[in-house]
């Protein structure tokens, strides 16, 4: 089971960090756009545009939250062999914290959930034996 914990929790670390680099790229890259969609939603008094470009800092807060929980994740998932029920925690934690910023990240951390999960139940070698 930790074995599974392991491969999970890698790949489950790698979409992580590579969704939240991708976000937060995008977000660099448009920066003035967004800056001059934020002025035009002011001058226009528009709910709607002030709500969108809402959700795309939304985004990128849990562009930064991905990747650094990610390499978290990553280093708790090495570490599942000693750590098992320690690193199934850290791989939870880095799962649903971005998850509950933005939802859309629960796609990237599918797999650190199901890890987390499985290094929480697996045992360790004293109680197994």
């Amino acid at each position: 089971m930790k074995v599974a914990a392991l491969i999970l929790g890698l790949l489950g670390s790698l979409a992580a960090v590579g969704l939240g680099s991708k976000w937060v790229t995008d977000y660099n890259k448009y920066e003035s756009t967004i800056a001059s969609m934020q002025e035009l939603s002011e001058q226009m008094g528009s709910g709607v545009l002030a709500d969108s470009l809402g959700e795309v800092k939304k985004l990128k807060n849990a562009g930064y939250a991905l990747v650094g929980l990610g390499i978290l994740a990553f280093l708790a998932s090495v570490l599942v062999f000693k750590l098992g029920k320690l690193s199934g925690l850290v791989m939870l934690i880095a799962a649903i914290v971005p998850g509950v910023l933005a939802p859309q990240a629960f796609v990237a951390t599918a797999l650190l959930i199901v890890g987390g999960i499985l290094a929480l139940l697996a045992k360790s070698k004293t109680s197994a034996a």
